[in-house]
Order: structure tokens, then C-alpha cells, then sequence
């Protein structure tokens, strides 16, 4: 039997099985490379929690242990409505567990997979819960070191809004202990996080600070953005080469549906260098929400300016004169912007706007329709028959007059 094989085995037995008379395993949520995560009801509560344990294997590794112990601690340090509660840690038997807050709902991962590229509002709703946890743990002096979809739940609250909740404190690292009180957990020149999540100082092996969690948060707000990631390769230490070495694209460039103004923000917060990124989760979060506000702004003015198409009909009348088949003369006509009074536009049940017309009253100002044509072609023709008739009467006159004197001489 596998080694995979082996553990599924060893963690299906503890379906049903109590902790410290606490928790009772009802199912597997999950399974990873250090352990698994059980759906469990509190007895003494009847409330459903989320037991974390650690893979047996593990369960003899000191150097783990202290890992899993501070990964307890730090969840009980950080409470916080966007990170997932810790309750209790401890030891039942040779069982390593953490009992946290019970989430239903799905990961970031999965989340995205279903729903592909985020509209910036929705985005920005995300980004704001993420960025407000990150900064609360920063200000802890917690660095989380493994930002990913992964280890993001999203939930519904009471009200049916969307809850991310930040998971995951396994490898994060107090950044105000010294390295004695720290254990020693982390060796210098250790790599921890995944590729394509990892800052480039991850990478490197290079010294942390909170801008190596925002660098991960800008990674996922491309992947938000776009539905993308912006680097990828199908190996990995062909990924962790181009993180240290390669520029990101401007966002808008590769994927053109994306506003150009997210460009900047992409650019600083992936940058190489940590001095030249947002060295905060909350910079970050203003600069996206200034964007996204004027994207918004921009779509209202659009959205404003409605075309009000006014429907002609047979009592439709323009200074007192009927225009017979006005709708068919419409564009060779110059229709004047027309005046309403009191007038709210209403829909009809084909969906287009209409406003009644029967308090239209013309701009004094403007130009109204007017069909001078014709009277224009009844003078005309009254002033050449005029000068037709004067012509012949003045001819008549000169011929008569001539005839005469002739007729005298």
C-alpha cells in the first residue's frame, strides 16, 4: 500500500471518534501533505467546528510540532472577522488537533475556477476584506508567508453578502520574537510558500517583510481581474527563474478587457523590489479603490445620457400645421431639443423609454420644425405670373402704339 493510500486509510479511521470528549469527527473536509481537516460537532455546544490534525508521520517531528503549536497560537492571537477563528489546540492521545470556527463555503481556488475574471466592484468588495485582515495580522507582527486562494475561504453571512475568510497560519512567522524564542523554526536559507504566490525574496531566500504577503495579495487581485495568473510555466524552477528575473506586463496590455488605469497599480504592487511596492496591504487598497471609483464615476456619466427617442403619432402637431408622415421625413428634418414640463419619462412594455408629449412645448430658443416649402413654391410661382402679365400688357402697349403711327402716316 502507498504512502498516500496509507494516510486516506489512517484518516477515514478517525471518522466518528471524540477528542478530549470535546469534538466528535463527523467527516473529511480536506486532505494535504501535513494533514486533514474534519467537519466536527462540539458536544458540548452542538456547534459545528473544523478540526485541523497532523499527519502521523509528523506527529514525531519536534521541529513540526512547534510549527503546528504556533500555527494554534497565531489563531488565537488573531481575531479578526476576516480570518478563521481558533478555539483550542492541544494534544488527545498521540492526535495533534486545532478546533477552529467551521466556514461553509468554498475556497478563493475553487471560487475563482467557477466564476473566472471578477467586474472591479466585486473585486474591490474582495480586496477589501483580504487587506483589512493582512494589515491586522501585520500590525501583530505576523507575517503569513503563504497567501494564496487556496488558503482563502469564502462564506455567505446572514445576510446572503460574501465573507472571505484568511486560513492557513502554518508557516507564518512572528516577525518581533528573536530567533531563540522563535525556536529556530525557520532556517536561514529555507524556502517556504508556493511558486506562484511566492515574492521574488521568497524566492531568493531573502529576508521578509509585509511586503512579501502584499506582493502575493497583488498576485491574486491580477488573477481576480484578468482570471489569469500573471506569470505561469509548467515547471516550477522554470516559474521561480522568471519571478526574480522578469517584468510583469501591463495587465490591460495581455488581457484587453481590463481598464489600462489598473496598470500602474499591477506594476507597483509586483515589482521586484520590496521598496518600490505598496508597503502595506492598505496603500494597496486605497490606490484599487481610487481606481475603481473613477471607473465607476465614468459609467454613470455614460449611463446619464440616455437617447429619448419621442414617438410620432397622428395628433402630433408643430405650429399649429399637421405634418402628415412626419416619422418618415425624420432625418431629413432638423428636430429642435425639445422642452419638457414636469415631465417624467416612463417605460412601455417593449422596454423603450417614452415621454408624453401632450405639454411639449417648443425652446423659444431653438429652431422648430417648419415645412416652408410649399409656400415658398406659391409665391414663387404668383411673382413670375405677375411679371408674365405686366410683360404682355407693356408688349400689347409698345404694338399698339406703333401700329398706330403707322396707320397715321
Amino acid at each position: 500500500m502507498s504512502q498516500v493510500a496509507q494516510k486516506d486509510k489512517y484518516f477515514d479511521s478517525l471518522i466518528g471518534k471524540e477528542i478530549n470528549e470535546s469534538y466528535r469527527l463527523e467527516s473529511k473536509l480536506g486532505v494535504g501533505a501535513m494533514g486533514a481537516v474534519f467537519k466536527a460537532i462540539n458536544i458540548k455546544t452542538t456547534q459545528l467546528q473544523a478540526i485541523k490534525v497532523i499527519s502521523p508521520e509528523l506527529a514525531a517531528d519536534e521541529k513540526f510540532i512547534k510549527r503546528f503549536e504556533r500555527e494554534g497560537e497565531l489563531g488565537k492571537l488573531l481575531n479578526h472577522p476576516n480570518i478563521v477563528r481558533v478555539e483550542e489546540f492541544g494534544k488527545a492521545g498521540d492526535l495533534f488537533f486545532i478546533a477552529m470556527e467551521f466556514i461553509a463555503g468554498e475556497t478563493l481556488k475553487s471560487y475563482l475556477a467557477n466564476t473566472g475574471a471578477l467586474a472591479p466592484d466585486r473585486c474591490l468588495q474582495f480586496l477589501t476584506q483580504l487587506c483589512n485582515a493582512l494589515d491586522f495580522a501585520h500590525q501583530h507582527k505576523v507575517l503569513h508567508r503563504d497567501l494564496k486562494p487556496e488558503n482563502i475561504l469564502v462564506a455567505r453571512n446572514s445576510e446572503g453578502e460574501e465573507i472571505l475568510k484568511l486560513a492557513d497560519f502554518g508557516i507564518a512567522k512572528r516577525t518581533d520574537l528573536s530567533k531563540t524564542k522563535d525556536q529556530m523554526l525557520t532556517v536561514e536559507g529555507e524556502i517556504f510558500g508556493t511558486p506562484h504566490y511566492m515574492s521574488p525574496e521568497q524566492v531568493l531566500a531573502q529576508k521578509l517583510t509585509p511586503t512579501t504577503d502584499v506582493y502575493s495579495v497583488g498576485v491574486m487581485l491580477y488573477q481576480m481581474l484578468s482570471g489569469k495568473l500573471p506569470l505561469e510555466h509548467p515547471k516550477a524552477q522554470q516559474l521561480l527563474v522568471m519571478k526574480v528575473s522578469q517584468n510583469i506586463e501591463p495587465i490591460s496590455k495581455k488581457h484587453p478587457f481590463v481598464s489600462p488605469l489598473f496598470d500602474p497599480i499591477i506594476g507597483k504592487v509586483l515589482s521586484r523590489a520590496p521598496s518600490e511596492r505598496y508597503q502595506t496591504a492598505g496603500e494597496l487598497l486605497i490606490a484599487v479603490s481610487e481606481v475603481v471609483g473613477n471607473l465607476n464615476n465614468s459609467s454613470n456619466r455614460k449611463s446619464n445620457k440616455v437617447e429619448i427617442k419621442v414617438e410620432s403619432s397622428p395628433e402630433a402637431k408643430v405650429e399649429n400645421k399637421v405634418l402628415p408622415n412626419a416619422a418618415n421625413k425624420r432625418d431629413s428634418l432638423k428636430i429642435a431639443k425639445p422642452s419638457f414640463v414636469e415631465q417624467k419619462p416612463s417605460l412601455s412594455s417593449s422596454g423603450k423609454v417614452k415621454i408624453n408629449t401632450s405639454n411639449y412645448q417648443p425652446s423659444p430658443s431653438t429652431n422648430t420644425i417648419e415645412n416652408k416649402n410649399e409656400p415658398k413654391s406659391k409665391s414663387n410661382q404668383s411673382t413670375l405670373l405677375i411679371i408674365i402679365v405686366v410683360a404682355i400688357i407693356i408688349l400689347i402697349t409698345i404694338v399698339g402704339f406703333l401700329f398706330f403711327n403707322i396707320k397715321q402716316s
